[in-house]
């Protein structure tokens, strides 16, 4: 009843042992994680619980999370992973720069009570001043565009086209990042505020800039060219089609920039001629009808 009553103190169980004697009782307890304060552990009984506590820790950028579940509930490893992908996927944390994650912890089946503690790690260590300026910036970016690139009762397919040629043209593909890792470049910020990125800031930022404009939107991740890469798919007219902005501005080789079309609504038959990807990741496009030649 005192675990039910108060789940996180079982997290500082260590077990507990009695012996009678001629009065009543003497107890033995023991105990664990006596280093970590009472107020840093949290007791969660949902997965929307367990998100919230984890995106908190995401968002001041700490190292770790310490969870007891209370009984009822116990998330297998594949909704965890879940959790994390859709905080990652959110807009104000896309920016934190999540590498991953591990957990581990033990569990009471008698009581159905279980803790975790979370291991959180990042691309890079930036303080929390270049955090906020890189999440205001972005958001600053994103509603400035939205008002000025969209018009209320334009189609679908233009709102796509014009996203699309504003990142192309106001953008550069950071050719440093290949053998420097500025997280900054990974993200919608390098793209939106710096117009510097790689492919993972084109296609969160074009992302974003959809789901401004109200067209479903999502980014892919896989292999284009022998490297990790990462590109979108977009729902237009209620149907699907792949498009890769990265590929669609390449710098030359005297240094110039070229705006193509060649990965703009494309199927996924034509993408995957050199692109690759796990098919679960993203819808099948099959529609040929807003393609950019159609």
């Amino acid at each position: 009843e005192t675990f039910q009553r108060y789940p996180e103190l079982y997290f500082y169980y260590g077990g507990c042992s009695y012996l009678s004697v001629p009065d009543g009782l003497e107890i033995e307890m023991t105990y664990i994680n006596t280093d970590i304060p009472q107020s840093e552990v949290w007791a969660v009984e949902n997965d929307d619980e367990l998100m919230a506590v984890l995106g908190l820790a995401l968002a001041h950028k700490q190292t770790g999370a310490n969870v007891v579940l209370i009984p009822g509930y116990n998330p297998s490893e594949e909704a965890v992973a879940d959790i994390f992908a859709r905080l990652t996927e959110d807009y104000y944390l896309i920016w934190m720069g999540l590498y991953s994650y591990l957990y581990s912890g033990q569990e009471n089946q008698q009581w159905d009570i279980r803790w975790y503690q979370f291991e959180l790690s990042y691309w890079e260590q930036a303080d929390e001043a270049t955090l906020s300026l890189w999440r205001d910036s972005t958001e600053s970016a994103l509603l400035q565009l939205s008002e000025t690139l969209f018009a209320q009762d334009m189609p679908d397919y233009e709102k796509a086209l014009i996203a699309h040629d504003y990142l192309v043209d106001s953008c550069r593909y950071d050719m440093d990042d290949l053998t420097v890792m500025e997280w900054e470049n990974h993200i919608a910020y390098g793209a939106l505020a710096e117009g510097s990125c790689v492919c993972q800031g084109y296609a969160e930022a074009f992302k974003l800039l959809m789901e401004a404009a109200g067209v479903e939107c999502i980014t892919v991740t896989g292999e284009a060219g022998g490297d990790s890469h990462m590109w979108n798919c977009v729902q237009l007219g209620g149907q699907w089609y792949m498009m890769d902005l990265t590929w669609d501005d390449p710098v030359m080789d005297d240094g110039s920039d070229l705006k193509l079309y060649d990965y703009f609504n494309v199927t996924s038959a034509q993408l995957a001629q050199d692109h690759q990807w796990e098919a679960a990741d993203a819808p099948d496009c099959t529609a040929t009808d807003l393609n950019y030649e159609t």
